[in-house]
Formats: C-alpha cells, structure tokens, sequence
C-alpha cells in the first residue's frame, strides 16, 4: 500500500475526536456499524437514485444526478472490505471530501449521536494496513462502532486519482 499523508479535513478529524463532544452520522456496512463525522455528510439520498454504470470497477456503483450536478456513488462495503454485495444499499450518503463531493451507498442510517472523549475506547492517530481510515472505536448501546473519516477513504481510492 503506498504511503499516503492524511489530508488536513483528516488530521482535523483525529484532533476533535480527541476534544470536545462531537456529532457522528453511523451508518449500517454488512453487519457492522461505523460513524462519519456528521460535518463530512452533505445529506443522505435514496439509493435507487443511483444509474449504473457498464463496465465500472466493483466499488464504483454509478452515478446520481443531485440538483444537476452528478456525482460518482462508491459502495462503501467494498471499501471498507465488508461484506461486499451480501445486503442491498437503501441510502447513499453525499459527502464532502478533498476530491469533491461524492456518493457512498450503505445499507442504511442508524441515526446521529453526539460522542465526547469519554465515549471513545480507542483512537487512532494515522491510518492503519486493517482499517484505512479508522479514527477510532467507540460503544453505542453495547455494539462498536468503528469511527472512520470518509474523506480520507476516498482520497485513498486510487481509481479517482488516475
């Protein structure tokens, strides 16, 4: 895996989940729950909005037409190597991140919760070879929810940077 730096919306990411109180949006991938910094999210769509794509690669979903801008959806399982395929996606999240904004489908949205750094077990201060761009681990009504910054995961998909 080549050496990336974390982009400056991650590093910011890192420092506030270790500071005040913040807003996560968790999201169900497969089986596990994960939460994006909620400033990240632009909003939430349906994901049958998504028109596929002939010949894409596996991630690539399609594209959605949002207001007339059209963004290019990535499958967020098969980013974060979970469960690819196994459970339909009903939203794509718009999200804002270095490369612009663009589409990640879930199978769905738990909701927004606010955690502080009394809620988070353990943090991560750089990406790992596991979870690329784990910020780091809280508990939410007695399940993990990994933290994760989706800006960084979609600077580090190679296909938008060719």
């Amino acid at each position: 895996m080549p050496n990336v730096e974390p982009s400056p919306r991650s590093r910011a990411a890192v420092a506030s989940v270790k500071g005040a109180e913040r807003q996560y949006l968790v999201v169900y991938v497969g089986d596990e729950r994960y939460a994006t910094p909620l400033e990240q999210v632009r909003e939430v769509v349906d994901a049958k909005q998504c028109l596929p794509v002939p010949n894409a690669l596996p991630y690539v979903k399609g594209i959605v037409d949002l207001r007339g801008q059209i963004l290019s959806v990535l499958d967020l399982s098969y980013l974060l190597r979970e469960s690819f395929g196994r459970t339909p996606s009903r939203v794509t999240l718009v999200v804002e991140t270095d490369a612009g904004l663009i589409g990640l489908n879930v199978e769905d949205v738990y909701g927004v919760v606010s955690l502080g750094a009394h809620d988070i077990l353990s943090e991560t201060s750089h990406p790992g070879e596991g979870q690329p761009t784990a910020l780091g681990v809280a508990k939410l009504e007695g399940h993990l929810v990994t933290l994760i910054d989706v800006s960084d995961l979609v600077t580090r998909t190679p296909v938008l940077h060719a």
